[in-house]
C-alpha cells in the first residue's frame, strides 16, 4: 500500500500545515514584450539588454526561494503605472524572468489575475506579484 510525501518542506521556505505556499515581490516595471528581442544586422535575434538586467532585477529579489518542481503556480500581479500600456506586455517578461529566477516551467502557470492602477507620478511606477503553488506529492510504494 503507498502513501502519499509532500515535497514541500522548510527547506522551500515553506512548513506543511502552514498553507498554501507563497512569495510576494515588490519589482519595477519590466520592459515591454514589444522589445524583447533585437535582430541584428547579419539576421540573428538576441535578447535585449534591457530583458537580461530585469531578469537580473528579479533573480536579486528572489535569491534563495525556489518553486518546487512539478507544482502547479498561480500568479497574481498589480500594475502601478503613469503611462497608458497594454497590460499584457507585461507578462512575458515577467513570467520568464519569475520562471527561470525561481526554477519553474512557465508552463505550469494554470491561472494568472493581473490589473493596472494609475498613479500620478513615474517614481511610484513598479508592480507587485504573489506567485501561489501547489506542491506536487509523489507516491512512494511501501509494499516489495
Amino acid at each position: 500500500m503507498g502513501k502519499t510525501q509532500r515535497v514541500c518542506d522548510p527547506g522551500w521556505g515553506f512548513a506543511e500545515g502552514e498553507g498554501q505556499p507563497s512569495i510576494e515581490l515588490l519589482l519595477p516595471l519590466p520592459p515591454s514584450v514589444n522589445h524583447q528581442y533585437l535582430r541584428r544586422q547579419d539576421g540573428r535575434i538576441f535578447l535585449h539588454p534591457a530583458v537580461r538586467e530585469y531578469r537580473e532585477v528579479v533573480a536579486a529579489a528572489t535569491i534563495g526561494r525556489s518553486v518546487p518542481p512539478g507544482s502547479t503556480v498561480s500568479l497574481e500581479a498589480k500594475v502601478y503605472t503613469k503611462r497608458k500600456r497594454d497590460i499584457d506586455n507585461v507578462l512575458k517578461v515577467l513570467i520568464d524572468a519569475l520562471a527561470a529566477a525561481l526554477g519553474f516551467d512557465d508552463g505550469s502557470i494554470d491561472r494568472i489575475q493581473i490589473e493596472k492602477q494609475l498613479v500620478f507620478d513615474r517614481k511610484g511606477e513598479n508592480l507587485t506579484v504573489k506567485l501561489t503553488w501547489n506542491c506536487p506529492s509523489s507516491k512512494q510504494n511501501d509494499s516489495k
